[in-house]
Parts: C-alpha cells; structure tokens; sequence
C-alpha cells in the first residue's frame, strides 16, 4: 500500500510542503515550515546542479563526499 493512500489528502501537505493540498489553504496567511524545508531544498538543489554544470560534474563529486561521507 502506498503512502498517500494511508494519509488523507488534505493532510498529504505534511509530506513535502504542497499547500494546494493543505486543509488550511483556503485562510493561511503565512508559509509552514514543510513548506519553508521544501522551497530551502529545492533552492539548494538547484544551486548545487548549476554548480555541477559550470565545474564540469566536479562540484557533484564534493558534494557527495563531504554530505554523504562517501570517502
């Protein structure tokens, strides 16, 4: 069984930070914190593939090896 079908949709925003699916949409007035994790992410993300791009995959390798602790 797949885990969006265990958590009720309108709760579904807990996961990754969608407030199209969260309960209080319709009247929240300031970003969550999932939602705050999921934008944070998605900006380091993209500045880490621009980074790997413009070091020709270099930048992916020291990332890998320091965050991962791939040695």
């Amino acid at each position: 069984m797949d885990i969006m079908e265990q958590i009720q949709e309108n709760e579904q925003w807990k996961l990754n930070g969608n407030c199209e699916k969260c309960r209080r949409n319709n009247y929240c007035s300031t970003p969550c914190t999932h939602y705050n994790r999921r934008i944070r992410a998605e900006f380091k993300g993209l500045v880490a593939d621009t980074m790997n791009k413009m070091t020709g995959g270099v930048m992916r390798e020291a990332i890998d090896k320091t965050v991962n602790g791939i040695w």
